[in-house]
């Protein structure tokens, strides 16, 4: 004789408490959150991380070679050298009379002070008559300057708006910066443990 089916309901929730196979459809077992899923879901989630991923490496790829190519540009340029001779000239003629009015060279940080020396009149800097006089008096080696250049210029963003005087302004941008291609490669260095150490690997 077959022993009779062990089975009893709760009056707070009505669970099924038997011995047996739960009579709930089929689907609760597949769709639940059930211990099957488990390689499946870390399969979805590691190939979503994965694509998500390589889009920012290769994005963090893109930013060095256009970085690479900015370097490789002023390195390589030979029409830089009679612009930065006719900065060396500029400068021992502002310094006539003192120790520093005979040099013969400068460091390129000192390139940040060219835009103290101002002109009364215009309120332009000495930047400005360096370039005038250097696209009119060498007017080949501009045009190649710019060609050589093109990286580096191409990676300056420039919007034309109205500027403190209600006159024509250029704002200008840099596109990709050393800073921010560190910031993005340190932010994919710290991910990837941090996952790798979530997930138990």
């Amino acid at each position: 004789m077959r022993p009779a089916r062990q089975h009893s309901w709760s009056s707070s929730a009505k669970h099924w408490t038997s011995s047996r196979k739960p009579p709930w459809p089929r689907w609760r077992s597949t769709c639940g959150p059930s211990a099957a899923w488990l390689p499946t879901l870390r399969a979805s989630e590691c190939w979503a991380f994965v694509r998500a991923y390589q889009d920012r490496v290769l994005a963090a790829s893109q930013m060095l070679d256009d970085l690479a190519a900015v370097s490789e540009a002023f390195l390589r340029s030979a029409a830089l050298l009679p612009l930065l001779g006719l900065v060396l000239a500029a400068g021992n003629i502002l310094n006539e009379g003192t120790e520093l009015g005979q040099a013969g060279g400068f460091e390129l940080w000192s390139l940040g002070l060219l835009d103290a020396v101002r002109d009364d009149d215009e309120g332009d800097d000495v930047r400005h008559l360096l370039f005038e006089v250097f696209f009119r008096f060498f007017g080949e080696q501009a045009a190649q300057l710019c060609e050589e250049l093109r990286p580096c210029l191409c990676n300056v963003a420039r919007r034309r708006v109205e500027g403190p005087d209600g006159g024509a302004a250029v704002r200008k941008a840099v596109r990709v910066s050393l800073e921010d291609c560190e910031q993005h490669v340190a932010s994919l260095e710290e991910e990837l443990p941090a996952t790798d150490h979530r997930n138990g690997y």
